[in-house]
């Protein structure tokens, strides 16, 4: 169950239900093209926005953070920062998400002013995907893929709202 409020846990849906109501290539815009890169993480193929990605890292060893909750799977340096880096596998629950041994892939991507790392198995690389091969995700659920899911290719590549991921109050450290 949520630990949010009625108000907040309401607000945040009807966030989710707007961005996911938008396609992510406008309609009637045959032809028109949007980068992707692919990962794959536990057996499932991801995208994100090429736009988005600040860089896709080789593999690298994680720093381990003691008491942090099982999806954050450990932090890196990069340019300077250090980055959280979260392991969809272990968000979704993926069967095929086993704990990575280190080194690991870290895709690095940007959202609402954050900047943060997705682990990856393997980075396919950018492809350009026709918004006539992207159907748009189904309706948001609390706290489950869905959430995140901005469309699904022909080629089952769920293309991921890096926003709606980064809004995710799981997510979310607090420094107080």
């Amino acid at each position: 169950m949520s630990a949010l409020f009625p108000e907040a846990e309401r607000r945040i849906l009807e966030e989710r239900a707007r961005t996911l109501s938008q396609p992510l290539v406008r309609a009637g815009d045959a032809g028109e093209t949007t980068e992707i890169l692919v990962f794959t993480r536990g057996g499932d193929r991801f995208g994100v926005e090429a736009v988005r990605v600040a860089e896709a890292l080789p593999p690298a060893s994680l720093t381990p953070l003691p008491g942090a909750r099982p999806f954050l799977a450990g932090a890196i340096q990069h340019r300077g920062r250090i980055l959280g880096v979260f392991d969809l596998g272990r968000l979704l629950a993926l069967p095929g998400a086993a704990s990575a041994a280190s080194p690991v892939r870290v895709v690095v991507v940007q959202a609402l002013g954050m900047t943060f790392g997705l682990q990856a198995d393997e980075v396919s690389g950018v492809v350009r995907v026709d918004a006539r091969d992207v159907a748009a995700a189904g309706a948001a659920t609390s706290g489950g893929r869905q959430a995140w899911l901005r469309a699904t290719t022909a080629d089952m590549v769920s293309i991921l709202d890096l926003d709606a991921l980064a809004r995710d109050p799981r997510l979310t450290v607090n420094e107080e």
